[in-house]
């Protein structure tokens, strides 16, 4: 289980003085005593609370239209961000438009009155240094930024019109329809997507949880299509004239299979599109209203700007009076979907069981939060635990466990088993040991007081000691919290505080957590054996995920419910690794240190430190890399060296969960070149912690049978591989291509069948017989300590040291001058309709301090042109990215696609795209040049928000080996300098298509798109001699001409459905016995299928064979400090 405790609080001295109001949250705290007025708002008087080591001020308002607003003045920021969240989502949706909300949400980008350029609220944003998102969930819809810290004002003014005058222009609804079905298109694969919908549909009939919340083409238009069809048979039907059927209708009425869409392609989806957008309006009018929005501002201005720029921009939001949205008062299953087993077929492989129960919302109970410690108790990893058990009867690879709200009013409890193959087959039987450890719970009449004892002060000490996190995401998370049930001046602490505990309730909980009131789910992608009947399965309506569902018969109820029995499943023990020092050596300096310090350097070792000198927490990281040239030689070397890593860490696991309990963690993992130990936490024990894992190291067991567990898990993950998205396939065979030492999953997947444990045991004595160490100690940890922990890491580990020449570092290919190479592939998943491009283009060796800064202009000038023409305006696919790719030794510019059109097509648009770009740069101005750099900049210099995000930094520059600890800001002088006359001979001649110099690699995924049959010429025929036999009117020269086309055969249903329904005549049953003869004439005269052939890109090279490819291509310099 890796379930995160939320912080709770212990000392009562924290507590608010009276909790008389405190079972309202802020919708309705309306007191009179706790607002007082200000200049069109109202200021919440009370203080809200925080955590101790947070030095940003908060402050709540009142806007007179009705909404609240949690202004955040931090004045070190230099991001400032917002986020607004409205109370309203997918389960608002029409009935017969599934979607509607988030169709709302990609509409509401695309330009205000103020502001009716599609791309301005992202181009402002991207040019000033920042970034936006928005997502849809079950019961709200989150929209977010953020921006350079100067720049808030501007951004404020785009953004607040979102909510008050967007435009929902009908020239995007065409677009913006498309990137919502491609959005959809691209989950179809996805089990997480597949299994979320299914378990949904399978909901009482009617209830609003059933509901389909993503959106397609065809749920966002049905209804529209069928208004359509209405209107226009009202139309033939004017003044009660039926048309004559002795008049031979106009030829633009004439029937035809190739019907002309060309309205319904129009930038406002014609017809359909226009019905659709109008239902959106009165929509949004219907429930997007100040009452039901929360918002979270973020800048360095204080207070009284804050709320002034709040009121400027978000008073003119209009409150039509609408009352906060309730929470849903009926859980979504009734007695008949509950009891049941539920087999559901994946597109991954591997197995799971999922135990599942539905809760009233846990929000309503936050002072005690029953579900949170019984998910700590199931979720346990420690000795006693049904993790520890599961796992001895071979039937665990990983265990987890937690509440999970999902919409007002509605939570789910999940305590999810992922299986081996023996436990799999043993379903029942896990789900029994389940039901077991709840039974052993139950009977637990008074719980020990440690256990809730220490996740108070667990949690305590997580909130005392929190970190800044990003602007953006801190805001977002905060305008969803302030939807909560929560008193306001606990607005921060009250979802992750734990105040009285509640035994009583926790028994009521767990009353609900027994299989006749809950549904098993097992999922798992061949289900041969199982002896079902393949008939039998259904698919759900949307994803056609595949499903079985049977009663739990009363034998198996009648064992689930007999008291434990099992010794070895009992109460977590007392947790050892809860900190007791917490006490920070803090010291005053002028300015952070930007660089650690290199303070030990031998044979064996290089030691950085680097104490914390700016955030002042009881935290530390440290990070050792093993370096050893057996870790990665081969593919067997690899894997073996993972397969170690794995037992290591499984070996640990009952030791080691209840210091990640505490917030201190630990990591062992393969790389090519060695293997890295990682642990961060509180640094009271974090020695003690390392001391175990390096003993670990040299003295595991081998357990056969977990290793045959890990083995086949590590099996999975490689054949998963092909199941990926195509462009992250796409992407993973162009950093193959790049990388000079990388071995592919299949080629890992070979070497893994025979590996035995004899075999493990010698590469581990090998691999840690001789090394090199690069260790980073880095936090609240003294030069002193820092060289203890690197003393008894070395005397642990009792390892010779590597000759220089072993030392072996990473490098990369260079492309040569004028490359134009393609590689292709199929999409593996023949069930993936999408394809994927990665288009990599060369700039030249990553210490070029020059045109790196180059490059880092170029790729932040072209993200968001690439994003508007490739995804907005071109709807290439959901997926249109460009970022700068760097190596070792090399940088360029990455654009990868994803997309229902072929590979070719994509590297066409993408050639089309990068050739306009040019005019783009040319037409700039210099004051918008001079913007974009100066945004740049911004992102560059970002300072570090905490301890851990500023030890990533360190550790990415020693391990990259270039040292280059100041990187950042010498990349930001130097775009300082950059011109616009520089960067338009920069891309001329590394980036445009036509440049004789430029070097291109691109990877093509060809997917497998379901296309729709055709109708043959002869079913054509057929079908004349059908329609003259029940007297349908039709101009033979006009039918003939366009029958030539063969277009789909659910073209040619549509457009007759169409005709018919204008053909008062023609009764409905006389018409549906027509349109059955198409689907059957086109099975009797099938399109004879064309090769699936296509042609290269223009003057591109063929590379079939990677390998080849790569021992022809110069390898890059190996990396080397920079010297400073």
């Amino acid at each position: 289980m890796r379930l995160v405790v939320r912080a709770a609080l212990r000392s009562s001295t924290l507590l608010p003085s009276s909790f008389s109001s405190h079972q309202r949250g802020l919708a309705t705290m309306n007191s009179a005593t706790l607002w007082r007025s200000a200049h069109q708002h109202e200021i919440f008087t009370q203080p809200l609370q925080r955590s101790p080591n947070d030095d940003r001020d908060y402050r709540l308002i009142r806007l007179n239209n009705g909404l609240h607003a949690l202004l955040i003045h931090d004045a070190k920021a230099d991001k400032a961000a917002a986020s607004l969240a409205v109370s309203v989502g997918h389960l608002s949706d029409p009935d017969d438009m599934p979607g509607l909300a988030h169709f709302c949400e990609h509409l509401l980008f695309m330009g205000t009155e103020q502001f009716p350029r599609e791309n301005e609220y992202g181009d402002y944003i991207s040019s000033h240094g920042g970034r936006t998102n928005a997502y849809t969930a079950a019961s709200d819809t989150n929209y977010y930024f953020s921006v350079g810290a100067d720049h808030l004002p501007g951004a404020l003014q785009l953004f607040s019109g979102f909510f008050h005058s967007p435009l929902f222009s009908s020239s995007c609804t065409s677009r913006e329809l498309h990137a919502v079905d491609s959005e959809h298109k691209k989950n179809l694969q996805s089990d997480s997507w597949r299994l979320f919908q299914m378990s949904k549909s399978l909901s009482k009939p009617g209830h609003v949880w059933s509901k389909f919340g993503s959106g397609n083409m065809l749920s966002l238009t049905a209804a529209a299509k069928a208004a359509s069809a209405l209107e226009r048979r009202s139309a033939s039907t004017t003044d009660g004239l039926a048309p004559s059927n002795s008049v031979t209708p106009l030829t633009s009425r004439m029937p035809s299979p190739v019907p002309s869409f060309a309205s319904e392609t129009d930038a406002d989806g014609g017809s359909v599109g226009r019905e659709t957008r109008r239902r959106l309006v009165e929509w949004w009018e219907t429930h997007y209203c100040p009452t039901r929005m929360n918002l979270v501002v973020l800048g360095k201005e204080c207070f009284d700007d804050l709320a002034a720029l709040v009121v400027e921009n978000f008073s003119p939001i209009v409150n039509r009076g609408l009352a906060p949205v309730k929470p849903i008062p009926e859980l979504p299953w009734g007695p008949d979907q509950v009891g049941t087993i539920i087999h559901a077929k994946t597109i991954m492989d591997f197995q799971a069981v999922e135990l599942q129960f539905q809760l009233p919302a846990q929000t309503y109970h936050w002072r005690s939060k029953p579900a949170h410690f019984l998910a700590h108790l199931l979720g346990h990893e420690g000795p006693g635990s049904l993790h520890s058990y599961l796992k001895q009867k071979g039937f665990l690879v990983r265990l987890s466990c937690g509440n999970q709200p999902q919409a007002r009013g509605i939570d789910f409890f999940k305590l999810t088993c992922f299986l081996t193959p023996t436990g799999f087959k043993q379903y029942r039987e896990v789900v029994l040991i389940m039901c077991k450890y709840l039974n052993m719970l139950r009977e637990t009449q008074s719980f020990p007081a440690y256990l809730f004892d220490e996740l108070q002060t667990l949690a305590l000490t997580r909130f005392n000691y929190s970190e800044k996190r990003a602007s953006d995401s801190y805001a977002s998370s905060l305008s969803e919290t302030m939807a909560n049930p929560y008193p306001p001046d606990l607005l921060l602490s009250a979802g992750s505080l734990l105040w009285d505990w509640d035994e009583a309730h926790v028994h009521r909980t767990l009353a609900e957590f027994v299989p006749e009131k809950g549904r098993v789910i097992v999922m798992g992608k061949d289900y041969t054996g199982f002896g079902f009947d393949e008939t039998k399965w259904d698919a759900e309506k949307w994803y056609k995920t595949q499903y079985y569902i049977q009663q739990l018969d009363e034998q198996f109820l009648e064992a689930s419910r007999r008291p434990n029995d099992i010794p070895e499943l009992f109460l977590p023990p007392r947790n050892e690794f809860i900190p007791q020092d917490l006490s920070v050596a803090k010291r005053e300096v002028a300015t952070p240190a930007l660089r650690p310090e290199m303070i030990r350097k031998t044979a064996l070792s290089t030691l950085w430190h680097k104490k914390d000198d700016q955030f002042w927490v009881p935290k530390a990281n440290v990070i050792l890399f093993m370096r050893s040239p057996l870790a990665g030689i081969t593919p067997r070397h690899l894997v073996l060296t993972r397969l170690f890593c794995e037992l290591v860490t499984d070996s640990l696991t009952e030791y080691a969960y209840a210091a990640e309990l505490a917030s201190l963690r630990y990591n062992v993992a393969a790389d090519t070149y060695g293997l890295q130990i990682m642990l961060s936490g509180y640094n009271d024990k974090l020695s003690i912690l390392l001391a175990t894992v390096l003993h670990k190291l040299k003295t595991i067991n081998i357990d056969k049978q977990r290793f045959r567990d890990i083995k086949e898990d590590v099996r999975q993950e490689y054949v998963n591989f092909d199941m990926s998205q195509p462009v992250e396939i796409a992407d993973y065979y162009l950093r193959y291509t790049l990388a000079h030492v990388m071995w592919t999953p299949k080629e890992r997947l070979a070497e893994l069948t025979d590996i035995t444990p004899e075999d493990l045991e010698r590469h581990a004595r090998d691999l840690l017989s001789r090394t090199y160490l690069d260790v980073l100690v880095h936090g609240n940890i003294s030069h002193e300590q820092a060289i203890s922990i690197m003393e008894t890491t070395e005397t642990s580990l009792a390892a010779k040291p590597l000759s220089e020449s072993e030392l072996a570092s990473n490098r990369s290919y260079i492309l040569p001058p004028g490359a134009n190479f393609v590689h292709r592939q199929r999409v593996p998943n023949i069930e993936n309709g999408n394809s994927g491009l990665s288009y990599y283009l060369h700039v030249g060796e990553l210490t070029d301090e020059h045109h790196r800064a180059q490059l880092s202009l170029l790729a932040h000038l072209i993200h968001e042109p690439c994003f508007d023409v490739l995804r907005t305006k071109e709807q290439l696919g959901y997926i249109a990215q460009s970022i700068m790719l760097t190596r070792t030794g090399i940088m360029g510019l990455r654009l990868h696609v994803q997309s229902e059109r072929s590979p070719v097509y994509l590297e066409q648009r993408v050639d089309a795209f990068l050739q306009g770009f040019q005019a783009y740069l040319e037409g700039m101005s210099e004051a918008d040049f001079d913007k974009q750099k100066k945004g740049l900049i911004t992102k560059k210099l970002e300072k570090t928000k905490s301890l851990s995000e500023e030890g990533n930094r360190i550790w990415g520059a020693i391990s990259s080996g270039y040292q280059d600890f100041t990187r950042r800001e010498i990349d930001a002088e130097n775009v300082r300098k950059l011109t616009r006359a520089d960067m338009l001979k920069f891309y001329a001649e590394y980036f445009m298509p036509t440049s004789p110099k430029r070097r291109k690699l691109s990877v093509h995924l060809k997917g497998h798109p379901k296309v729709d049959a055709l109708f043959s010429v002869a079913a054509s025929n057929r079908f004349l001699s059908v329609l003259k036999l029940h007297g349908v009117p039709v101009n033979e020269d006009d039918y003939v001409a366009s029958s030539a086309a063969q277009p789909p055969v659910t073209a040619v249903t549509a457009f007759w459905e169409q005709i018919f329904s204008g053909i008062e005549t023609l009764s409905s049953t006389t018409a549906e016995e027509i349109l059955k003869q198409i689907a059957s004439l086109a099975q009797e005269h099938p399109v004879l299928p064309v090769e699936d052939a296509e042609p290269m890109p223009t003057g591109a090279q063929d590379i079939v064979n990677l390998a080849e490819l790569k021992a022809g291509m110069l390898v890059s310099a190996a990396a080397t400090p920079t010297p400073y």
